[in-house]
Formats: C-alpha cells, sequence, structure tokens
C-alpha cells in the first residue's frame, strides 16, 4: 500500500537524541576509535513506535511495525550531544560508556502525517517505508531486521 498518512493513536514520542517529537523512531550509534585500523562498529539500534492508524484501513499496535528509513547523523545542538545528560543517561541504560572512542549518532523518525509505503508481511509483521526518502550518503550497513535474518519455513538454513 502506497501514500499512507501517518497519525498517532495518542500521544508521541521523544526522539531520545535528537529530541524532536513523533510516532516512530530508530536510533543508531555509531563507535569509533580515531587512529586504531579497525573500522567503525555499530553499537546499537533501537527502535520504538507508538500505536498508529496509516490511512483509513491499517491500524497497527505499539512497537509491531518495523521503520525501514535511512538514518541520518543527528548534528551538534548547542552542546556537545556527549555531554548532554539526556543522552548519557540513554547511553548508560543501554550499556553504552564513552571511554575511549567516540560516538557517532543517527536517527529516522516518523512524524504526524508522514506520507508512507507499507507492506505486510506475514503474522501481522508490518514494514513502514518513508515515500521520499532523503539520500543519506554512504553510511555503513546496518544489521538487517532480526525477522529478515531468519531461514524461511522448511529450509534448511
Amino acid at each position: 500500500m502506497t501514500g499512507l498518512k501517518a497519525h498517532a493513536v495518542e500521544g508521541m514520542l521523544k526522539a531520545p537524541i535528537s529530541g524532536r517529537e513523533c510516532i516512530a523512531y530508530q536510533v543508531c550509534v555509531l563507535f569509533d576509535t580515531p587512529g586504531d585500523a579497525r573500522p567503525a562498529q555499530w553499537a546499537l539500534q533501537e527502535q520504538r513506535n507508538l500505536s498508529v492508524r496509516l490511512g483509513d484501513t491499517i491500524e497497527v499496535s505499539q512497537n509491531s511495525f518495523y521503520l525501514e528509513s535511512p538514518v541520518e547523523e543527528v548534528q551538534q545542538r548547542d552542546e556537545s550531544i556527549e555531554s548532554c545528560e539526556a543522552t548519557k543517561e540513554f547511553l548508560r541504560q543501554r550499556g553504552l560508556f564513552n571511554t575511549d572512542g567516540e560516538f557517532h549518532f543517527f536517527e529516522a523518525i516518523l512524524e504526524l502525517g508522514d506520507e508512507v509505503n507499507v507492506d505486510e508481511y506475514e503474522d501481522k509483521v508490518y514494514v513502514v517505508r518513508h515515500t521520499a526518502s532523503a539520500n543519506c550518503g554512504k553510511l555503513p550497513r546496518l544489521p538487517p531486521p532480526i525477522w529478515r535474518a531468519r531461514a524461511a519455513p522448511g529450509s534448511l538454513t
């Protein structure tokens, strides 16, 4: 289904790094140690979403769809993102501590009224994509969602 408007059934979320209001977000944290030979690694990929109504036909319960949208690097606010107490707490709760490297923060958000395309898979698994996704450059590849990484029923892998 294409061109559906996204609406929250109730309430709003706050994206954890940028602080923007949204009905769904994906946050990714890339960790890099400058000067070493190892490539940067994704330390976190997390999504949350509210119960949403997509167009007039689909209502999806909280945290039951995958937001497949390009993540964009979150630009620094007035203060360093790493020194922001809310960001430090968010990272601490997930076992991430900035010791001898740098974190780079990326987010994708679904705002109220955004237009999306929706694919439905078995067992009411939905994938929601922005219809006009921005080109976000060449970012390191994100891991695939768990449900896509599973082997198909009846396969040997």
